[in-house]
């Protein structure tokens, strides 16, 4: 799957379903909270990439510069939520 999405991004520019490809393995995979979050953040960023053109109705302009912020920072937004849910839990409930 890697391999093939790497070779499709190469190729051509990245379509929002390529994110979604992940998913679905890495359920299977039982990863720890963070990755999950960060990869389901992935692919909301992935998502969300259209928000630009529907705004602007074109990729001109601010567009391009958007679509690679909402791409780069939803992840991270994703995993800093994680992150602080996970502290609150320490914090405030007893185990």
């Amino acid at each position: 799957m890697i391999g093939g999405y790497i070779y499709a991004i190469t190729k051509i520019e990245i379509q929002p379903w390529y994110g979604l490809w992940f998913l679905p393995f890495i359920l299977l995979l039982r990863p720890n909270k963070y990755i999950l979050w960060l990869v389901t953040g992935f692919c909301v960023g992935v998502l969300l990439r259209y928000i630009p053109f529907l705004w602007q109705g074109d990729w001109n302009g601010l567009a391009t510069i958007i679509k690679f912020y909402v791409t780069l920072i939803t992840p991270i937004i994703f995993f800093l939520t994680a992150s602080i849910i996970s502290l609150v839990k320490r914090i405030y409930v007893k185990k």
